[in-house]
């Protein structure tokens, strides 16, 4: 992992993960070796951190997975931002290298739709039996802290568009998880007991989110 200490205007020691790097923004004051000391201290949990970074971008190499079956990837500097099939491999054209997994995931979006719609009307006489009869909004949305986050008050469920890499089962462990909050809001053992019931699958497809 690079790590980079950097000198600023600031009151304490801030650590961040961007792009696989660790940025360590620290006081003027403090001195650089005792800031080292600090950052060695929190270094496991950064460690630890990245991994679940690199498995969350799936990518290994030059390959990038679509619902879990990896393809060759290849990126190409643009004026424009596009995604292309040929030969079994995708060419992603970027403007930024940075965005190059969003605009893919942006490209496959209603791929995604498709998906969780099927999932969703699976779950409609679930949701019926506990008496929740109206209609559930979806969102998707390209996001680094969570894979999905339910809003019972606004009726909407928000989905990652990073699950595109992964497996259709996660896709479905994830719409499931957030319908479930409509009936139980907290991660009670009543809630894993409803989910675990109507997905038996559903740990062997939450350990792969890990």
């Amino acid at each position: 992992m690079n790590i980079y200490l950097i000198p600023k205007n600031v009151k304490r020691i801030n650590m961040r993960l961007k792009d696989g790097a660790l940025f360590v923004s620290y006081p003027y004051v403090l001195d650089k070796e005792e800031v080292k000391k600090y950052v060695d201290a929190k270094l496991p949990y950064f460690l630890e951190a990245l991994k679940r970074y690199e498995r969350s971008y799936r990518y290994i190499g030059s390959s990038i997975y679509l619902f879990g079956k990896p393809y060759d990837l290849k990126c190409l500097k643009d004026t424009t931002n596009k995604v292309i099939f040929k030969d079994g491999a995708f060419l992603i054209c970027y403007k930024d290298l940075s965005k190059c997994d969003m605009i893919f995931c942006q490209h496959f979006k209603k791929e995604l739709e498709r998906y969780v719609k099927i999932y969703y009307e699976e779950f409609k006489t679930v949701l019926k039996d506990y008496g929740i009869n109206y209609e559930i909004g979806f969102k998707y949305r390209y996001m680094n802290g969570s894979w999905g986050v339910c809003r019972p008050k606004r009726r909407e469920i928000t989905i990652n568009l990073r699950l595109l890499h992964y497996p259709l089962v996660c896709l479905k462990s994830v719409v499931y998880h957030e319908l479930v909050h409509l009936i139980v809001p907290n991660h009670s053992k009543r809630f894993y007991d409803i989910l675990r019931t109507k997905m038996p699958e559903y740990d062997k497809a939450h350990e792969m989110l890990r």
